[in-house]
């Protein structure tokens, strides 16, 4: 899902199966609207009051009543200059094992942690 910003709204690109009506919070409903992506868009003062800004990334969690939960990402700082050689050259080697860059290796390492502790 990726939040894209043009000037006169703001519109939310959602993969995924297709859902027609989607909760967000309480006395607020949008529409996925059919394109060749779904997407939800936001007005300037909605984005203002749910504290989304463009470039922002979510989760998209499917309920069963047919409604979305969005859960925004937070970004996680870490300080490279803390971790052993070893360690960097570890997740080097995964790095290219896995195809992936240095960012994305990380955020997949720490995905398969959290799911272990679920």
């Amino acid at each position: 899902m990726r939040i894209l910003k043009n000037s006169t709204r703001t519109t939310i690109s959602l993969n995924g199966p297709q859902k027609l009506k989607h909760q967000l919070k309480p006395k607020m409903n949008k529409t996925l609207q059919e394109k060749t992506d779904h997407f939800l868009q936001f007005t300037d003062e909605e984005m203002e009051e749910l504290k989304m800004s463009p470039g922002d990334k979510f989760s998209v969690d499917y309920n069963e009543d047919g409604s979305i939960h969005l859960k925004k990402f937070v970004p996680l700082e870490l300080d490279l200059d803390e971790w052993s050689k070893e360690d960097l050259i570890n997740l080097i080697q995964l790095s290219v094992k896995w195809g992936l860059d240095f960012e994305e290796t990380i955020e997949k390492l720490l995905e398969n942690v959290v799911n272990e502790l679920k």
